[in-house]
């Protein structure tokens, strides 16, 4: 083995790199081969400037649509959960009311038992009473 082929460095010299267009990777430590024949051209600067209005113009119809289905949605979403809540009302009133007509008519039989049997609902009370004291001094 000759002395220069142990010698061997890891980048390409500067003539193989022109030899094959060879530019340095955004890493910095490999090489890769431009397209052979034609050097690369970044552009005229009037071309690039109407692709950039392109982009502009392109993005901002974009955003404008999808701000409009946004919009549009959230609508839609704020009409459906007025109507629910509407209809949540309404069911909460209705047994609000059915619940107060419940406890008045449970109130006037209740009424109505203790007159006509005051003796025997003291004496429930009373052992109501008694069973509560014990279960609480336990």
């Amino acid at each position: 083995m000759h002395s220069a082929s142990l010698h061997h460095s890891s980048t390409p010299s500067r003539h193989v790199r022109r030899l094959f267009q060879l530019q340095p990777s955004r890493s910095g430590s490999r090489f890769h081969p431009r397209a052979f024949g034609r050097p690369s051209r970044p552009g005229s600067p009037r071309r690039r400037d109407r692709k950039a209005r392109e982009f502009a113009s392109a993005t901002a119809e974009q955003a404008a649509a999808l701000k409009e289905r946004a919009t549009e949605k959230a609508s839609q979403i704020k009409n459906v959960a007025t109507e629910k809540a509407q209809h949540l009302r309404e069911t909460a009133v209705e047994q609000w009311h059915e619940t107060r007509d419940k406890a008045k008519e449970l109130h006037v039989t209740a009424e109505d038992y203790i007159r006509q049997h005051p003796t025997k609902t003291v004496l429930s009370a009373l052992g109501i009473g008694f069973l509560v004291g014990l279960i609480v001094r336990r």
